[in-house]
């Protein structure tokens, strides 16, 4: 996922990201196109599994809402928007005669259903198309899936990232609950900055291991590893075996946060929860 300890230590290691359009993004995913989060650590940490989160409902903890359809979002609230089908399909317009952007699987390869988050919540809510956030290149591409073929939860969450500041923010209905110190990416594979989304939960095999004992798979890609430690180079947020290095600038593009921090989230947030990062 970009931040094993022993991985190449910058851009002239890896391939340079491709800058390819969201329009281009038209290979559909599957169980052999590794497109999620890949935390594996090349120093010998076993191989994680895919985490059904603390309450058992296969990804997603049970803080997010149905809609009733009838009053309007709360304040901060977002809208997470989960596949109902095999396979979603999202398009570059809402209208009948849109062209195909991408196809995504549900569940997704590495087990975990298929999670996105509206860009506009409170157009999201009646709405006979939702735009959506997608976990493909480049960071920021959108696309519209029909709101037939996804249900649509209530979130009160979201997460705010700090580079600058080494600082992490967790909101409920826009009041700060987990403020906790976080390591970036160092300036050879810096964090990127923008608008994403939780899209997967990971859980490693050992607690103790380079991502602590859960790992949240973001819907970014680094800009300089289009490739690393078998994965294609997604960004996470995940805890850590090194909270010395907390405050720094340390990891290879994601945000790691102490372990108890990621405990407490990995039993709160639930996927499709928005995360911003900026400096």
């Amino acid at each position: 996922a970009g931040c094993a300890p022993d991985a190449p230590d910058g851009p002239a290691a890896a391939a340079p990201a491709a800058a390819a359009s969201a329009s281009a993004a038209t290979a559909t995913t599957s169980a052999g196109d590794s497109g999620r989060v890949e935390v594996e650590d090349r120093a010998g940490d076993e191989e994680p599994r895919s985490a059904a989160g603390l309450d058992g409902t296969a990804g997603m903890p049970s803080v997010a809402i149905e809609f009733d359809w009838v009053d309007p979002l709360g304040l901060g609230e977002s809208v997470v928007v989960r596949a109902a089908d095999d396979v979603l399909v999202a398009y570059d317009a809402p209208a009948g005669d849109a062209s195909s952007v991408v196809e995504l699987a549900n569940p997704t390869p590495r087990g975990g259903p298929l999670v996105l988050a509206a860009v506009d919540p409170a157009a999201a809510e009646r709405a006979e198309w939702v735009e959506v956030h997608l976990p493909v290149r480049p960071n920021g591409s959108t696309a519209w899936v029909r709101a037939a073929d996804v249900d649509l939860f209530r979130n009160p969450y979201s997460v705010e990232v700090s580079t600058s500041e080494f600082e992490m923010t967790v909101f409920e209905n826009d009041e700060p609950i987990v403020v906790a110190e976080i390591a970036v990416g160092r300036e050879v594979a810096p964090t990127p900055h923008g608008e994403f989304f939780l899209a997967e939960l990971l859980q490693p095999e050992s607690p103790d291991g380079t991502y602590g004992p859960f790992a949240f798979g973001l819907s970014g890609f680094s800009d300089v590893y289009t490739e690393f430690a078998g994965g294609d180079g997604v960004i996470g947020i995940h805890g850590t075996n090194a909270p010395d290095l907390l405050g720094t600038a340390a990891s290879h593009g994601c945000v790691r946060v102490d372990n108890e921090t990621i405990e407490t989230l990995a039993s709160l947030l639930p996927l499709g929860t928005p995360v911003t990062v900026s400096a």
